[in-house]
């Protein structure tokens, strides 16, 4: 149930990114929103792959066989599953010091500081949860 919900969520941003990229003939213009980077392409994307990372985080504790280590493809799955984490927790750390970089500048985006929490915990989690 929770990883449909996140495949849901996570596809519900990215329709939204890409909503945002379309030509300004073709899409409805809409006045800007005082939201912040969360409610931007760039913050859209971001909640999409933070959607798909949650997916494969569940994916993966569901596919965790009891006793790992005790075949060559358990192995070969948890060098996988290490490398993945790896990548996954470097972006997260790198997006938390871009949301933290847009909470410091002069003028402050509703949400930076939440967000950049929020990331570090996403890199956290994932790097515990993975090995």
């Amino acid at each position: 149930m929770e990883i449909a919900l996140f495949a849901v969520a996570g596809g519900w941003f990215a329709v939204r990114v890409v909503a945002m990229t379309q030509h300004p003939a073709v899409s409805r213009q809409h006045p800007t929103l005082p939201h912040g980077p969360a409610h931007s392409r760039l913050g859209c994307a971001y909640q999409a792959t933070a959607m798909a990372a949650m997916v494969w985080m569940l994916t993966v504790m569901a596919a965790r066989p009891a006793m790992p280590g005790m075949s060559t493809h358990a192995a070969s799955a948890a060098a996988t599953r290490a490398l993945v984490a790896t990548s996954l927790a470097v972006y997260f750390a790198i997006a938390a010091a871009i949301w933290l970089a847009s909470a410091r500048r002069r003028r402050r985006m509703p949400g930076s500081s939440a967000q950049a929490l929020m990331s570090a915990a996403m890199g956290t989690a994932v790097v515990t949860l993975a090995w």
